[in-house]
């Protein structure tokens, strides 16, 4: 936790001079499915049915470098990735298991992008972004207490887009943004058989900004 309080405070310090700053509060949905691959010898595991799972996510940030065709933005928040209702069937040496899981798990996630925005109107400014993102562990419910060694950061990139509405200082708008991972949330092999664990995550969230310069 600490790496993520010290993160933190290089955003604000790194953004104290910059010019156009607005402070943001996110929050919305977020859908996520984990997506397993288990390889076992002698064992065939089917995974029948592996439903998104739907949850909140809330952001506090700030936009700032901001210049008429785009702008740097950094934001922190609370997200969780799962899945709903997987139901695997597991067959091994002539016996078959039939589970349902319902895994999730809590992320701190951190993320700069830069936002690329073409005004069609004064105050109506669509937007696209890309940028280096880092959610960091920090718990999960007990459906995968058996999975020691989860990774401590998810890795990858934020893409996103939406549009904004200014209000002299007051600004609101939506945004849509995918979640693409460089690595595994789990990753585990031995002479047993191999496990991988990744995911996929969506956001869809609201929000509300004042200017502050």
């Amino acid at each position: 936790m600490k790496k993520v309080v010290i993160i933190i405070l290089g955003i604000i310090a790194g953004n104290r001079f910059s010019s156009g700053q607005t402070i943001m509060i996110q929050a919305g949905e977020s859908f996520s499915r984990l997506d397993w691959s288990i390889n076992f010898p002698n064992t065939t595991i089917s995974d029948l049915s592996n439903n998104p799972y739907f949850d909140k996510s809330v952001f506090i940030g700030m936009d700032y470098d901001d210049h008429h065709f785009y702008n740097l933005s950094s934001k922190v928040g609370f997200l969780q990735k799962g899945s709903q209702n997987i139901y695997i069937n597991t067959e091994a040496f002539g016996y078959s298991v039939n589970q349902s899981i319902q895994p999730i798990i809590d992320y701190v996630s951190l993320n700069t992008t830069i936002e690329i925005k073409y005004p069609i109107l004064t105050n109506i400014i669509p937007f696209i972004g890309v940028g280096p993102r880092i959610d960091y562990f920090i718990a999960h419910n007990s459906v995968l207490n058996g999975y020691s060694g989860l990774n401590a950061f998810s890795v990858g990139l934020i893409l996103g887009g939406g549009i904004k509405y200014n209000l002299t200082r007051f600004q609101i708008g939506l945004r849509a943004d995918y979640y693409l991972n460089f690595n595994d949330i789990y990753s585990n092999s031995s002479n047993y058989g191999t496990t991988y664990i990744n995911d996929k995550t969506y956001l869809v969230n609201l929000f509300i900004g004042y200017k502050i310069k």
